[in-house]
């Protein structure tokens, strides 16, 4: 028997209470389901994944310079096996300053990606807490709120303005 396809039920929006003067946003669902959000997950996604390629090349010769190490000790003279090993451990420390240096500009990257998307979505909030004449927006996340009513949350309003076309009324 044909099992029937489920269809998404979708989310029930509850309307934002007129009276209300404070609202709540989930600053990490913008982010993650806005088009600006996404971009610069990408951005930072490829950005780590080259520089992980880079260490991963770099890790690469340090294992096969350690398993010719091996497989030669026996062979080589006292002379060469020492060239090797400090090679080795040169390879080794360039590794180690790599990574050190890649975690480094990814966080960099990551604080630039956050702060250009504040600067967009900060001026947003503001004019959705004015046209609604809220006296705050909460992040929900960094409220401290056990519970908040699911018509306070502003989120999906902001992602919509977020994502609009520029000149585009909302």
């Amino acid at each position: 028997m044909p099992v029937a396809p489920k269809l998404a039920v979708p989310a029930v929006v509850l309307p934002f209470p007129a009276d209300t003067k404070i609202g709540f946003i989930n600053l990490q669902s913008v982010f993650s389901g806005s088009q600006v959000g996404q971009a610069g997950q990408k951005t930072l996604k490829d950005f780590t994944d080259s520089k992980s390629a880079e260490i991963g090349v770099k890790g690469k010769a340090i294992q096969t310079l350690n398993q010719e190490i091996l497989q030669q000790s026996s062979v080589l003279s006292a002379a060469v096996l020492a060239g090797k090993k400090g090679e080795l451990e040169k390879l080794q420390r360039d590794l180690e300053f790599t990574q050190q240096s890649a975690q480094a500009d990814i966080d960099h990257l990551q604080q630039q990606i956050l702060a250009g998307f504040q600067e967009k979505v900060l001026p947003i909030i503001e004019a959705i807490a004015k046209e609604k004449g809220l006296y705050a927006v909460l992040d929900v996340q960094n409220s401290g709120a056990a519970y908040v009513y699911p018509g306070l949350d502003l989120s999906p309003e902001v992602i919509k303005r977020l994502d609009a076309p520029k000149g585009s009324a909302v």
